[in-house]
């Protein structure tokens, strides 16, 4: 027969005192501190001679303020977004705070489950990049109207109470325009995705024809990114959608632009696969540019240049800036921008006009 666990009524019994007072003792809280040390030294020992161990997520829930936030992404293999969470959880454990994190993509099950979520004490949520597309805004405005703090990470998410932290795409779009054209590039291609169903990309595209009308050079030819059958491993069909675009464009018998000015740095894997097949070399025949500085980026050949997302900023800000409305510092639904930055790697620096 399996023997039963422990419960706090055990402890009470053994120790000689409630069972409220068992509770308060081993979950350290704030009126523990009156107790006689001999009667928190009984209780300790009763629950060791018991073999109790204390749930440690039940107990956190019971406080007054919440010390456990969820943080949602669409999916581990999205490496910018799994790049600000891993910031986020550092920032938030140092301000005593713990993360749970909730992968979304591949489940039809609600993004936001009730027996975690507000009724049962976790109060904070932190949306991470891609995963604020998958969300229905009125799912969450129910939760903000329940009392839950929420912050959205590296997307705009119009939403009344929730805090925001974003990187200025449009001037990305424009740095990334400025710099190939500065190159003396003028056959010029875009790679992305239409209609821009993310705001991101729209704003990154913009950023790039604002560049070369304003400065009266050839606009870019947009080249379409189509989707490719889902394998369950969303970074590889984005590479493989680049490479398609890319392959089907010279297949036809097109010659290769001067430069391909990318929406994703995965996306410019994508390129560089389509361009070796053909006979081209990224960086010396063709400049390639990327955008969000994933860590891969550096160990490829040629090594990327891309657009660089401040990840670690985005995910202290972020922290901070959740933590901070929870604890009544600032008012829920602060805004925050931050500048992206050119970095310039091997698939540019070297690249020259043809004769």
């Amino acid at each position: 027969m399996a023997s039963t666990k422990p419960t706090l009524s055990d402890i009470a019994e053994k120790s000689g005192v409630s069972r409220t007072a068992v509770s308060m003792a081993l979950r350290n809280h704030p009126k523990a501190q009156s107790f006689n040390p001999d009667t928190v030294r009984r209780i300790q020992n009763a629950a060791r001679d018991l073999g109790y161990r204390t749930n440690f997520f039940s107990s956190q829930l019971r406080r007054s303020v919440a010390q456990v936030i969820m943080v949602y992404l669409d999916s581990l293999q999205d490496l910018y977004a799994s790049a600000i969470a891993e910031s986020f959880q550092q920032q938030a454990a140092k301000r005593g705070y713990w993360s749970m994190m909730s992968v979304t993509q591949g489940t039809d099950a609600p993004v936001f489950d009730k027996r975690i979520i507000g009724d049962h004490g976790v109060s904070a949520v932190a949306l991470m990049a891609s995963v604020n597309d998958r969300i229905n805004a009125r799912s969450l405005q129910k939760l903000i109207r329940d009392g839950v703090h929420g912050v959205s990470v590296g997307r705009d998410k119009p939403c009344e109470g929730v805090s925001q932290i974003t990187v200025d795409d449009y001037r990305g779009g424009w740095l990334a325009a400025e710099h190939v054209y500065s190159l003396g590039a003028r056959n010029v291609w875009q790679l992305g995705h239409r209609p821009f169903e993310k705001i991101s990309r729209q704003q990154r595209h913009d950023g790039v024809v604002d560049y070369a009308s304003k400065n009266n050079l050839p606009v870019p030819e947009f080249v379409q990114c189509h989707d490719v059958p889902s394998t369950g491993r969303g970074t590889v069909s984005m590479k493989q959608q680049g490479y398609l675009a890319v392959k089907q464009r010279l297949a036809q018998g097109d010659t290769p632009p001067d430069a391909i000015i990318t929406h994703l740095d995965i996306i410019a894997m994508g390129v560089y696969a389509a361009l070796y097949e053909a006979g081209y070399t990224p960086g010396k025949d063709v400049a390639v540019i990327g955008y969000d500085d994933i860590w891969p980026a550096e160990m490829i050949h040629p090594m990327l240049t891309t657009i660089h997302q401040p990840t670690t900023e985005l995910g202290n800000s972020a922290a901070d800036m959740l933590i901070d409305s929870l604890e009544g510092r600032i008012r829920p639904g602060r805004q925050i921008s931050l500048e992206p930055e050119l970095i310039v790697r091997d698939s540019t620096q070297h690249w020259k006009p043809r004769n």
